[in-house]
């Protein structure tokens, strides 16, 4: 427990995770030490009592025997549940041990009777295994989440691990001083009994999850061989799991032999022998344990299903190809047949099996259940197909040599592990699909329609200062602005900018193309330039990339994002030298939202509504950014579904979030998951600022600090409705006149008049005001505003900015004249209805 805790920083154990952990180490470190001494005792028995062509014989009743215990374990769960049948598993486990104890010590010498004995030892050996482990992981199933299950699975199993090693070191020393491993089974019965402790403190903490909760009713049909053969993937899980098995025992069967071999080659004590590999594999087990978390989140579950397959498959390969090579010498094949039982082992306890523990996340409620079929019934079915097929195996090769025997089962068992290799890549296939099916099934059905929606926000009496003509201009604007959305609208174009393209003709289709992307250089205005953005994806032909790259340097972030989205809805596709470039793009704004979410929680404690709006907003942004231009490299929809989950709302159920990410971390590729997974994970950032760290240098600073820093960001990332936010919670905190100094000589109208009115303590004017009261109509953001303050509103008489709209009497029909008396403002209702219809739509 001292050396968990000690290292509780390195596995990254959260303080809410500590004291279930600690009890179910615990847990694991009694049972654990209770199987050793029972494994080791029933196959010294069975190694000595049975021939190597009647081992298949206690396959087959193992097999047989544990569907029977396995069937008599699920009906218990089902009505006591976990933790009760947990307990009732343990009691049962000591009154086995007892049990075979007295039997081995009175007839063991019997020959008539000792094999059959040796049978009736084994027969528990694996059921009672896979009963505790489903047990171990229906507790951890409860009290663990998907993200916590990829960490936690395989370090919580450390406590059995460390009890096997004590157990295999000291079983061939205990059984020298007793003089019979018998022992061992009374030594196995009586240390299972302290397991009940940390089963009750476990249920006194977690009472809601655990406590006399019997497992949820199911919401599956039966599960019989129709339900398996009409779902692909339970049915993928199913076979990849009765090769598993079947793996275990081939393997098993090889290593016996090979013991066998060597022991009386060698005239090494089996009980020695034995003993002393499976110290070897539980160290290994241990080490890997502590890596596990580490590679199923760097490396995916994929990785993790694939490996122990293709290292069994590599392991048997080079046994085989070492014997053709060195024929007559044993010390090649025997070493990658104990390296393949070590593989088998290893990677199955720390990696294997906690990554199929994460494919079963995605079966709902009903998980207890499928998992105890297939991992409980179904695979000791499966014992009982190997313990046949190895009968008739050793039946035709009953006369072969050991070393020929061990050759052709070598050869069986590469061709058995290839197979499974490949069952195993469709398996993760279809958990791809699987998650992909279950995030579309749990995505709200309110989510926005799209960008043909066009909804007036405007109700009678609602007319904002007091503008007659506005909500005639705002339909016929917003019908403008759907339409242009449709097909190629140059009313928009020209009103922005009319000396330059009023006078060229539709049909000069290369000429007018060239004026309206110079054009764009030209004019800054924000409306001009998503009107050109939309003029561009009405086209025919795709969205030029080189449109994306060349107006993307001079955009600021909204119109970047409108670009990439462009780009995707054209389904243009980038040549693979290209990919670089969004690839690249792609580390570059994750960097950037590693950055505003350390801005975010910098300035969380600071009280102004608007600034922490602001900042969401910024951050959900680039967001979307990113995850438009992951659109453009990987699948689109799988990329969707992801992005509408984890874009969600924060309260959201946590599962569905970590769903989303599993989604994503199945999706993207291994480089940019290290940076994808740990900002979106659903963690305090507090708790992910360590892992951020290795991409950004992001650290907590002033508040002070922080807000200037984004006031000195680019105007290409930091839209002026945010500035504006900092600008006045900076002057708020410091009263820095310096800074007011500095912006009010900004050409940026918005932050030269907050400025100015900061300074010299000026009321807002009419123009704000206006604005003001559009925002509380038309539900406005910030942002929006100042973009509506800066460049879509004029005053009659006044000089002419040229990056607005020309006024009603050069022909623009979408001017309004807001009617406010002195210093009467025109409004673009234009540049409005692309806002209105932005919030709408939910672009």
């Amino acid at each position: 427990m001292a050396l968990i805790k000690g290292l509780s920083g390195v596995i990254n154990l959260r303080p809410e995770e500590r004291q279930s952990f600690r009890s179910l180490f615990l847990l694991s470190l009694i049972t654990g030490i209770g199987l050793s001494y029972y494994f080791v005792a029933v196959n010294t028995f069975l190694i000595q009592k049975a021939s190597v062509s009647n081992l298949p014989y206690a396959y087959i009743i193992s097999g047989l025997g544990g569907v029977l215990l396995i069937k008599i374990y699920q009906s218990r769960q089902q009505k006591r549940g976990v933790i009760n049948s947990y307990r009732e598993s343990l009691i049962a486990f000591f009154m086995v041990s007892v049990g075979v104890f007295m039997a081995f010590s009175k007839f063991g010498d019997n020959k008539g009777y000792a094999v059959y004995l040796a049978y009736l030892g084994f027969l528990f050996n694996m059921p009672f295994t896979i009963i505790f482990a489903l047990s171990f992981s229906g507790i951890c199933a409860r009290l663990f989440n998907l993200a916590q299950s990829k960490r936690l699975l395989a370090l919580v199993g450390t406590g059995e691990i460390m009890a096997s090693i004590i157990g295999y070191l000291t079983a061939p020393l205990i059984s020298q001083l007793t003089g019979s491993p018998n022992y061992l089974l009374l030594l196995a019965a009586f240390c299972i009994l302290p397991a009940l402790v940390p089963i009750v403190k476990l249920a006194a903490q977690n009472k809601d999850r655990l406590s006399h909760l019997p497992v949820a009713k199911a919401t599956l049909k039966k599960l019989n061989l129709s339900f398996f053969a009409n779902e692909r993937f339970y049915l993928l899980i199913a076979v990849v799991s009765l090769f598993s098995v079947a793996a275990v025992y081939f393997v098993d069967y090889s290593y016996l032999i090979t013991v066998r071999f060597m022991a009386e080659y060698n005239d090494i004590e089996i009980a020695a022998i034995v003993g002393f590999f499976f110290s070897l594999v539980k160290v290994g087990e241990l080490i890997f344990s502590f890596l596990s978390g580490h590679i199923l989140s760097t490396k995916g579950v994929k990785f993790s299903i694939l490996l122990l397959p293709v290292l069994l498959t590599a392991c048997f390969a080079f046994a085989v190809a070492g014997s053709l090579l060195f024929s007559g010498e044993p010390i090649f094949i025997l070493a990658f047949i104990f390296l393949a039982k070590f593989c088998e082992r290893v990677i199955r306890k720390a990696i294997s099996t906690p990554a199929i523990k994460v494919l079963y996340q995605v079966t709902g409620p009903d998980r207890l259940r499928i998992e105890a079929t297939i991992e409980g019934v179904l695979n000791q079915v499966a014992t009982v197909i190997s313990g046949v097929l190895l009968l008739v195996f050793s039946g035709l090769f009953a006369g072969a040599e050991p070393l020929y025997f061990l050759n052709i089962i070598s050869a069986v068992c590469f061709l058995l592990f290839l197979i499974w290799s490949g069952l195993s890549l469709k398996l993760y296939e279809n958990y791809k699909k699987k998650i992909w099916a279950y995030l579309t099934d749990i995505r709200s059905d309110n989510r926005p329609g799209g960008r043909d929606r066009v909804e007036v926000a405007y109700t009678a009496g609602d007319s904002p200062v007091s503008a007659e003509g506005l909500p005639g201009a705002l339909e016929k604007a917003l019908a403008a602005v759907s339409s242009s959305r449709k097909v190629r609208d140059l009313g928009p174009l020209i009103n922005y900018s009319p000396s330059a393209l009023s006078h060229i003709g539709v049909d000069d289709e290369d000429l007018l193309k060239r004026k309206i992307i110079s054009s764009y250089y030209s004019n800054d205005n924000f409306f001009f330039r998503l009107a050109v953005i939309n003029f561009f994806r009405t086209g025919n032909e795709k969205f030029s990339l080189k449109l994306v790259k060349e107006f993307g340097e001079i955009s600021d972030l909204q119109l970047k994002y409108e670009l990439i989205s462009a780009y995707n809805e054209n389904a243009a596709r980038p040549d693979a030298a290209d990919l670089f470039y969004f690839e690249n793009r792609c580390e570059y704004y994750s960097n950037e939202l590693i950055l505003g979410m350390s801005a975010q929680n910098d300035l969380r404690e600071v009280e102004d509504p608007d600034l922490q709006a602001e900042l969401k907003a910024y951050n959900d942004l680039l967001t979307k950014v990113l995850f438009e231009l992951l659109k453009v490299i990987y699948d689109p929809a799988a990329i969707q579904a992801s992005y509408d989950i984890i874009s969600g709302d924060d309260s959201q159920d946590i599962e569905k979030r970590l769903f989303a990410l599993e989604l994503l971390d199945n999706t993207v590729s291994d480089e940019q998951k290290r940076y994808l997974i740990p900002i979106f994970e659903p963690a305090p950032f507090e708790q992910k600022i360590s892992r951020l760290q290795q991409f950004v240098p992001v650290y907590s600073v002033s508040k002070e600090k922080k807000l200037k820093e984004l006031l000195m960001k680019d105007f290409t990332l930091i839209n002026p409705g945010l500035k504006e936010a900092c600008l006045i919670a900076y002057y708020n905190l410091t009263r820095d006149n310096i800074i007011l100094n500095a912006f009010l000589a900004s050409n940026i109208k918005n932050l030269h008049s907050k400025a100015s009115q900061l300074l010299h303590q000026e009321e807002a004017s009419l123009k704000e005001l206006m604005i003001s009261e559009l925002g509380k109509v038309y539900n406005l953001s910030l942002a929006q505003r100042t973009y509506l303050y800066n460049q879509a509103v004029q005053t009659p008489g006044g000089k002419k900015d040229k990056s607005s709209p020309a006024k009603t009497k050069t022909g623009n029909i979408y001017a309004v004249d807001m009617g406010t008396g002195n210093g009467a403002l025109i409004l673009d209702a234009y540049a409005l209805a692309l806002f209105i219809d932005v919030n709408q739509s939910g672009v």
